[in-house]
């Protein structure tokens, strides 16, 4: 793996780690998101958590 692999795998473990880190923070939250089919979100609401 060259130099500009590896940077860009830590990017994207970097990023993937953000995410995770937002839907734990969400998840707490009670909330969920609701996506449209092109994966854009509409909204987040907390009955969708089965709260």
């Amino acid at each position: 793996m060259g130099y500009f692999d590896q940077v860009s795998a830590c990017a994207e473990m970097d990023l993937l780690e953000e995410i995770d880190a937002v839907l734990a923070l969400e998840h707490e939250a009670g909330l969920r998101r609701r996506w449209r089919d092109d994966g854009e979100v509409l909204v987040m609401m907390p009955e969708l958590a089965g709260k």
